[in-house]
């Protein structure tokens, strides 16, 4: 079979590349973009992933310096997972010794090749590695507004602004988050990619895999997926939970920080309709998605948080699934009206889920043939043209 022009592409900029991926999320947990497009880069590419090694403070007690005292590395999914030794501490408050610990990590990251090195890094807190890590092109692609998570610490503003800086590429998955960052950072070269759709495994799912968990439900599902936490409006799930007693409330993903929010949590686990089915391998997402009856991207869209300026990835992934979805107001989903239903306050929520419930709902085959044009493998694409013109930079520039 022969390549496709992407392909050939991908292969061609790709080939002569090596990247190490510098992000907090382990490789092995939740899939979020990290994953979903070096998955994809590794099919051409050699790539380390790390979540670098954590700071003195994060330790849970002295015994977990000897949990795993040698390096190792693992391939999975095209691409190589590094688990540093144990011993390696980052020190902040100890300069030369935090540097010294940065280096011996940073050893075990690179190869010994004639390829051009990317470092590409997705979180602030790697903005050190900058310097310990010999690289050729430098991407920064934060994967979400920092700056509402938390109060950020003045050593992550000052981290940020290094990468933003420095970096050869910036990419954002939104619009709105690329804005913030020109005007925050006085750069207008910050490039908007989107995230994406495995396609033809949520357009496909099998429903059968996880049929003995769901069966038991009764219908109509009306389904949150994703990470559980203090920027879903959980207020409104419980309002739902009340509104519609007769039908199943299912959330499906990691239980995380709820701060204030706790209260409202634990009145939402003791309703009789609303069921925690914890987390879910990527692979069994998509027929848990097909499933359901309602699909919510419910985040609470306070300025104070980060949510409303948010691409989920979600919302390509329920598009995909040919089942009804219902959005709180983001910029993800400005001009996306005739694709999904946009509820922007409680009555609207509640009508809309009831017209969905009661058939009256006609946007799935055009949200399903968006959804088709978002693949991953279009967000690679997207990547290998910036890289490319980086490349031609870096030969012009040794002429």
């Amino acid at each position: 079979m022969s390549m496709t022009d992407n392909e050939s592409n991908r292969s061609y900029v790709l080939d002569g590349c090596e990247f190490v991926v510098m992000a907090p999320n382990s490789w092995s947990g939740q899939w979020m973009n990290r994953q979903q497009l070096f998955s994809r880069i590794g099919r051409y590419s050699k790539v380390i992933y790390s979540q670098g090694i954590p700071f003195s403070w994060e330790l849970s007690g002295a015994s977990q310096l000897f949990g795993n005292i040698k390096s190792y590395f693992k391939d999975d999914n095209n691409v190589t997972v590094d688990f540093p030794s144990s011993l390696l501490i980052r020190i902040g408050k100890i300069p030369v010794l935090n540097k010294f610990v940065l280096k011996l990590h940073s050893k075990n990251l690179v190869m010994q090749s004639n390829k051009t090195r990317v470092l590409y890094i997705f979180h602030p807190m790697f903005a050190e590695y900058i310097d310990t890590i010999d690289h050729d092109i430098l991407v920064y692609h934060p994967y979400d507004d920092f700056s509402k998570q938390g109060v950020m610490s003045e050593q992550s503003v000052v981290e940020e602004a290094l990468l933003i800086n420095q970096a050869d590429i910036v990419i954002t998955p939104s619009l709105s988050l690329t804005q913030n960052l020109k005007v925050e950072y006085n750069r207008e070269d910050i490039h908007t990619i989107n995230n994406g759709v495995d396609f033809d495994a949520f357009s496909t799912g099998n429903i059968n895999t996880q049929a003995t968990e769901i069966s038991s439900l009764a219908k109509p599902r009306i389904c949150y997926i994703g990470s559980i936490n203090i920027k879903v409006d959980l207020d409104l799930l419980y309002l739902l939970s009340n509104e519609y007693e007769h039908a199943s409330i299912i959330l499906i993903g990691n239980v995380g920080f709820l701060g204030q929010k706790k209260s409202v949590f634990d009145k939402l686990k003791q309703q009789k309709n609303v069921y925690f089915l914890g987390s879910k391998p990527h692979t069994e997402l998509p027929a848990y998605a097909k499933a359901m009856d309602c699909l919510l991207m419910c985040y609470d869209t306070s300025p104070k948080l980060w949510a409303k300026y948010s691409y989920p990835l979600k919302l390509n992934e329920y598009l995909a699934t040919r089942v009804p979805v219902v959005s709180c107001e983001l910029s993800s989903v400005e001009g996306l009206e005739e694709l999904v239903d946009v509820a922007y306050t409680n009555e609207e929520w509640v009508s809309s889920v009831r017209n969905i419930l009661e058939g009256k709902y006609s946007k799935i085959n055009a949200g399903y043939e968006y959804a088709a044009k978002q693949d991953w493998s279009n967000r690679v694409d997207a990547i290998v043209e910036l890289l490319k013109c980086k490349l031609n930079e870096h030969k012009l520039s040794r002429h």
